[in-house]
């Protein structure tokens, strides 16, 4: 695991499109899982020094990679959903002419501590020559720009920061830099040459930036409006390889009662909620009853009920209790037999699918009916958006995890 600094970033369309720009050596070298990066908003404090208690942040994970170019050491990705706004963010303008600021303000997480700010109050320089790095790469003359600080330092972790000219706009972001006696040397990667500079889409800003190429050389910031609603919003999926189960509908109790589907990917959202209302969040589906449920589900319950190869997993305990009495008998042998040979309409006392939310711990799991198990989120007098509030679904008489959730 490790940290870096980056920015969200406006396009010209100022539609809040969530790109955020960081430095491309933060995954250069590695195989990048960007579905599990994470990115955390708003941690910070109000003085300069750390406060007592460390603050809360706001996060987002996942995102996918849009553009990155080592010679000029950036890298835009796009997140995975649009920033909320509830979070309160603002899209950082840009200027992308090739004369240097007059001055520089970084801003960065230096070990992926809270915010920190770092400044150079004299003109800064493009630096004229090559750069050998520590992971052995060489950039380019010329793309880089050279700050002597004035307040403040860097650390690793404020690798991709963004820094910023006298106006507040993004003309380029940390690759990193010494510390020498009584100084401190940065080197931030041109914003100018990130721009264009690169041969295809993937390896420049512009078409992303400025995708109806209007030709800006700068761009204000972009602050979205104040929230008038707030959204929930996540993912129904399995729990064995997280497949998103299709077709799901998703119900929201409040003063009035909304639902839902879940598309091929199991994810819904519920928008423009009324604030500080009571909301109960569950699941429901019916199709599919035979869906993953074969011969071989009866060979694995009756090992189960034998003790002679006990089901590994709570969730295959949960799909074997067909008859949903919360214990694995012959008798639910039975009921999936029927339904098997088409006898009977349905699981008697079940449904097709049943639906637990993922953050639920079983206390014991090699007997998950030892406590009642939730099949719903509740949230009282909601005034904030929640994001990923997942489901686990579990097909009943699915005992070994075969059923397709796109069914």
């Amino acid at each position: 695991m490790g940290w870096c600094s980056g920015s969200l970033v406006n396009n010209a369309n100022n539609d809040g499109t969530p790109y955020v720009l960081s430095g491309f050596h933060c995954q250069d070298g590695f195989t990048p899982l960007y579905d599990f990066w994470r990115f955390d908003f708003h941690y910070e404090g109000e003085p300069c020094e750390n406060p007592a208690q460390e603050p809360g942040y706001l996060s987002i994970i996942g995102c996918e990679q849009r553009a990155g170019r080592q010679e000029s050491d950036f890298l835009l990705v796009e997140l995975s959903i649009p920033v909320p706004l509830s979070f309160n963010v603002h899209f950082n303008g840009w200027n992308r002419t090739a004369t240097p600021p007059s001055m520089g303000i970084l801003i960065h997480h230096p070990k992926g501590d809270i915010k920190k700010i770092s400044m150079d109050d004299d003109p800064l320089v493009v630096h004229p020559n090559s750069i050998t790095w520590s992971n052995g790469v060489t950039t380019p003359a010329n793309h880089h720009l050279k700050a002597i600080l004035d307040t403040g330092s860097f650390q690793p972790g404020s690798s991709g920061g963004p820094l910023f000219n006298g106006n507040g706009q993004i003309v380029g972001q940390l690759h990193g830099g010494f510390e020498g006696c009584e100084q401190v040397t940065v080197f931030s990667g041109r914003f100018h040459l990130s721009w264009d500079a690169g041969a295809t889409p993937a390896e420049r800003l512009r078409d992303w930036l400025d995708p109806d190429n209007t030709g800006l050389m700068s761009l204000e910031g972009f602050q979205p409006p104040a929230p008038t609603g707030i959204s929930i919003s996540g993912r129904v999926k399995t729990s064995y390889n997280n497949k998103g189960v299709a077709g799901v509908t998703v119900v929201c109790i409040g003063a009035d009662t909304l639902t839902t589907l879940t598309d091929t990917t199991g994810t819904y959202i519920f928008e423009e909620l009324p604030i500080g209302e009571d909301f109960l969040i569950g699941c429901s589906k019916t199709s599919g009853l035979v869906n993953g449920v074969t011969t071989l589900d009866l060979v694995s319950i009756k090992k189960h009920i034998l003790l002679i190869d006990l089901l590994d997993n709570p969730y295959k305990v949960i799909a074997s209790d067909a008859n949903r009495t919360n214990i694995v008998t012959t008798l639910d042998m039975v009921d999936i037999t029927k339904m098997i040979l088409g006898v009977v309409p349905g699981f008697p006392n079940n449904t097709s699918w049943r639906f637990i939310p993922s953050e639920y711990v079983f206390p014991d799991p090699n007997n998950p009916f030892s406590s009642p198990i939730p099949n719903a989120y509740a949230f009282p007098n909601l005034v904030f958006d929640i994001l990923y509030l997942d489901f686990y679904g579990v097909k009943v008489g699915d005992s070994n995890f075969s059923a397709n959730p796109y069914d």
